[in-house]
């Protein structure tokens, strides 16, 4: 199988592609930064022997690098979107930028560049849609709403592509993780119960897609404490301070 992963170089994509290397999977690796790439790429093929790895250059807020990458590889039997941006809520609120760097990497960008490879698999019958979401994107929170507006727009239209590609053949999983201990939270005091290593998420995710799951949450008991909260009223939850 041929794995492609928009946004290789977060963490938990770097334990993802060792679970996919480990079973002889072929894989292209794209992001901004090509030079960490091509360091993943020589650890990657140096541990694995019969992998081969590709490299390229692809800004997700930039439709203009889709095409070359459309043009170049062709043959993919599995697309995985984990690229994300989580920004600053305060400042994106003041500064346009800011905003559509947080809207364009978690669903514009997402959208358009999945599309594409969305139609080949249509096309072929066959293949596996991945896309990272979160569980921010099941309730809007004053924390980070236009983060959260995003990924919830974005799980809403991995749910259409699902249904629309069902009878095609193509299968597509949301991953929903909930907080996670990356370079992305570093800053960020994190509950230490609730949190997830890369490592606990790709072998989640890992398990899913093998199992074909529509959905998968990370870790499992976000599951239920998105539903507590998508149950609370909106005139009671709207005084809360999440």
């Amino acid at each position: 199988m041929k794995v492609l992963v928009v946004g290789a170089n977060s963490d938990v994509s770097r334990e993802l592609l060792n679970l996919f290397a480990a079973e002889g999977d072929d894989l292209i690796l794209l992001s901004r930064d090509v030079e960490n790439l091509k360091l993943l790429k020589k650890d990657i093929e140096t541990r694995y022997e019969d992998v081969k790895v590709e490299v390229d250059y692809l800004d997700v807020t930039d439709k203009n690098s889709f095409n070359p990458i459309f043009d170049k590889f062709k043959e993919v039997d599995c697309l995985i979107y984990i690229a994300g941006y989580l920004g600053d809520n305060e400042r994106a609120l003041l500064d346009m930028e800011e905003a559509e760097k947080i809207l364009n990497t978690n669903f514009t960008g997402a959208v358009l560049f999945i599309n594409h490879f969305a139609m080949e698999f249509a096309k072929r019958g066959s293949g596996i849609i991945v896309g990272f979401s979160s569980v921010a994107g099941d309730r809007g929170k004053s924390s980070n709403f236009i983060y959260g507006s995003a990924k919830g727009g974005f799980s809403v239209y991995l749910q259409g592509l699902r249904n629309y590609l069902f009878k095609k053949g193509v299968k597509v999983l949301t991953v929903k993780p909930g907080f996670i201990a990356t370079k992305m939270t570093e800053n960020m005091v994190l509950p230490k119960a609730l949190t997830a290593s890369p490592q606990e998420v790709a072998k989640d995710v890992f398990r899913a897609i093998k199992k074909e799951k529509d959905i998968v949450y990370t870790k499992w008991f976000w599951k239920f404490i998105m539903l507590i909260i998508k149950l609370i009223p909106e005139r009671i939850f709207k005084k809360m301070n999440m």
